[in-house]
């Protein structure tokens, strides 16, 4: 009777676990964006401005009657991109259009766009087209990923800005470039930027207000982040691995914790003054950190190679020092510079010396190499599109508005309830099926013969030998 019950409990769990589990993908699959692939169209000749002749555009739509947006970009291209903010009136239920502008069929169809969740990816490999991907959700993009060699210009009111819980995340793993825009201000909980090989990211905009700043180059690329104003709650990591650069143009900077590590020749400069209430310094190899315009209370340096540390702590520096770089601090004297002794000396040392030499005052900012070609039209989709307009050739896009979810009325209410109710169905389905094959698995135990084979889906019957 035991074994029995436990029988009982152990196919109850199975059948719990699959229901489960057949919910949570029908939750998903409801949830998911879907991609629309309209015709393509020639542009007439008046309205081109430059070589493309041929245009096609996808549209993104979002889950019906959800607050549904594109949070995450993944650009697998080699062509020049533009991702841009506009609102699309003609289409509530739009919340992206990627747009495909050529010479020819066959190169515009060498490029795909699918969508995963809230994340949207473009491949292709021919860079004899542009790309402008239009969401029509203001500050939605959290996630921008570029796996390519394109330069990629992103305009504003595209990226997450007043969202405290929100992390914004910039990679470039590629030969590629990144160039944000001017005006934003992300008011967010983390702000990460990550170089992988020769890529450049170049991040201007008014102000960066955040609990967390991780700043990473792997590589030969470089980061500029020449916001005027970064205020950071907690720490900001700055580290560079081989011979890529970080260089920090803020003209306000200030952070609790400032982390510096360098591996490699690649430097890590502040060209302008900022403050901190403590500093650790880590290099190893031959790169140069100068971060002498950042005060900080407590300064901590670790030095192995031929690099040199330029430093400004108002209170403590101390550290290691091994090969032949030099430590600095900048400004007065700290109050307390601990001493040690170099290896292979009797005599003691001090750890850092007054810093004479000129400060870091180059420009970071890095231009695009091909700067946007600006339309002052948006263009037609063709006539067998779905979503095709009324208003010609000559239709632009509206000014933006922030993006905000759907408000609860009535009837999207009663719409949301209808595509519940409908998921519910599909998952009950599921259930009753497996109910159905495990009691014709019962049924085909109880009356099998003692010469037949045992079930497919187990065997409870003892063997008795």
């Amino acid at each position: 009777m035991f074994l029995a019950r436990v029988r009982v409990s152990v196919r109850l769990w199975r059948l719990y676990t699959l229901a489960t589990v057949a919910l949570c993908l029908c939750n998903a699959f409801a949830r998911a964006l879907t991609v629309t692939r309209g015709e393509i169209t020639s542009i007439p000749a008046e309205h081109r401005t430059g070589s493309a002749s041929l245009v096609q555009d996808l549209l993104v739509l979002q889950p019906e009657n959800t607050a549904e947006a594109v949070q995450g970009l993944v650009l697998g291209t080699s062509c020049d991109v533009y991702v841009d903010y506009a609102v699309n009136s003609e289409c509530t239920s739009c919340v992206a259009t990627v747009r495909f502008l050529g010479t020819s069929r066959s190169v515009l169809n060498r490029y795909s766009v699918s969508a995963r969740d809230a994340s949207l990816s473009i491949e292709g490999t021919s860079s004899d087209l542009r790309i402008e991907v239009i969401l029509h959700r203001a500050s939605s993009l959290r996630s921008l990923t570029l796996e390519g060699t394109s330069d990629v210009v992103v305009g504003d009111n595209t990226m997450a800005q007043d969202n405290a819980s929100a992390s914004v995340s910039i990679v470039v793993t590629g030969v590629g470039s990144i160039y944000l825009p001017e005006q934003a201000t992300y008011n967010v909980k983390q702000f990460v930027v990550k170089v992988v090989g020769s890529g450049d990211v170049s991040i201007p905009g008014k102000q960066i207000n955040a609990d967390d700043v991780d700043v990473q180059v792997q590589g030969s690329g470089s980061i500029c982040l020449a916001v005027q104003n970064v205020l950071v709650k907690g720490s900001t990591s700055l580290q560079g691995t081989s011979s890529g650069d970080i260089s920090v143009n803020a003209a306000h900077f200030k952070t609790e914790r400032l982390a510096v590590a360098v591996q490699g020749s690649g430097d890590v400069s502040f060209s302008q003054p900022g403050s901190c209430n403590e500093a650790t310094v880590t290099v190893a190899g031959a790169g140069d950190v100068h971060i002498g315009n950042v005060r900080c209370i407590d300064v901590d340096v670790e030095l192995a190679g031929s690099g040199n540390v330029v430093v400004q702590s108002q209170r403590s520096l101390s550290g290691n020092r091994f090969g032949s770089g030099d430590i600095y601090y900048q400004g007065e004297e700290p109050e307390y510079v601990t001493e040690k002794r170099i290896p292979g000396s009797s005599r003691p040392h001090l750890i850092a010396e007054p810093y004479r030499g000129q400060l870091p005052l180059k420009p970071c900012l890095i231009q695009p190499r091909r700067p946007r070609q600006e339309s002052p039209m948006a263009f037609k989709p063709s006539q067998s599109s779905p979503w095709k307009t009324e208003s010609g050739w000559n239709t632009t896009w509206s000014t933006p508005e922030p993006y905000s979810p759907p408000s609860s009325t009535p009837a999207a209410h009663t719409g949301g309830v209808i595509v519940r109710v409908r998921w519910l169905g599909l998952g009950l389905l599921v259930i009753a099926v497996v109910l159905a094959l495990y009691e014709f698995q019962g049924w085909r135990r109880r009356h099998r013969g003692p010469n037949e084979r045992s079930p497919l889906l187990g065997n409870d019957v003892p063997v008795y030998i």
